[in-house]
């Protein structure tokens, strides 16, 4: 889960515009995210990654800002109620059970 607003607090407030790159930080054993950023935030957010890495509070590596591509569905929001299944509720499966289009079959047992 990512947070809904950019990372940057911009004169005291909290940017409100929703976050459209992540900004992490590519080290030799791993990726790291540091935060989220809005088009206009971006170049900042990455700024104060390499700061931090110049403080070494931060691993040395690339900072990378990857966009973001949102996907929603009515199964991710819980109300997936199209296949009867229940899938994306509290006290029903996930996945359908039945394999069908464009479903992987449950595996085998």
């Amino acid at each position: 889960m990512l947070p809904n607003r950019c990372s940057i607090r911009d004169a005291g407030r909290q940017c409100s515009s929703p976050p459209q790159f992540v900004v992490s930080i590519v080290a030799v054993d791993g990726e790291y995210m540091i935060g989220v950023a809005c088009a206009r935030h971006s170049d900042a957010v990455a700024a104060r990654a390499r700061s931090a890495q110049g403080a070494k509070a931060a691993p040395p590596g690339r900072v990378r800002l990857s966009p973001i591509r949102p996907v929603g569905t009515d199964c991710i929001r819980g109300s997936c109620d199209g296949d009867g299944d229940g899938g994306g509720g509290s006290d029903g499966p996930i996945m359908p059970a039945r394999a069908g289009a464009g479903h992987a079959a449950p595996p085998a047992a």
